[in-house]
């Protein structure tokens, strides 16, 4: 549908694209699909779309990020081949990092966005960073009302 409603001369269904688009992005990214570097071009695209990125938006697509990178870690764990076991931890690093990228941007325009500061600080934990980890979910906890 998406494609159908960028191709056509009607400026009309042109609202819709967005929507479109982020209905699609949830759908890839659910959790019987796992089409997530599908979900993730398509947050991508939303975001192109938005005049301000959006916290749900940049939520949404930290989320996949750090749930592609948890999936790729455990389909590493259960990999036999060295070279693909390698090949699948580099796979789950990047999409941490790019998590990282993305709740760095999120949380650096939404001061109190408190699930962009709990993936932010889960992204860091994966990739090592226990001190940006424990400072992030500290600033979870204070926000979201835990301490």
């Amino acid at each position: 549908m998406v494609g159908i409603y960028e191709s056509d001369d009607d400026v009309g269904n042109d609202e819709d694209v967005y929507f479109l688009v982020l209905q699609s992005a949830g759908l890839y990214s659910g959790i019987d699909v796992h089409r997530y570097a599908t979900a993730l071009d398509l947050y991508e695209k939303a975001l192109r779309l938005e005049s301000v990125p959006e916290e749900d938006t940049l939520l949404q697509k930290l989320q996949i990020h750090y749930k592609y990178g948890d999936d790729l870690e455990k389909e590493a764990a259960a990999e036999t081949d060295p070279a693909r076991q390698a090949e699948l931890q580099r796979q789950a690093r990047e999409q941490f990092e790019k998590g990282v990228n993305t709740g760095n941007a999120l949380v650096g325009q939404y001061f109190e966005s408190v699930n962009g500061f709990f993936y932010l600080g889960l992204c860091h934990g994966k990739l090592g960073n226990e001190a940006l980890m424990n400072e992030n979910m500290a600033t979870y906890r204070k926000l979201s009302g835990e301490n």
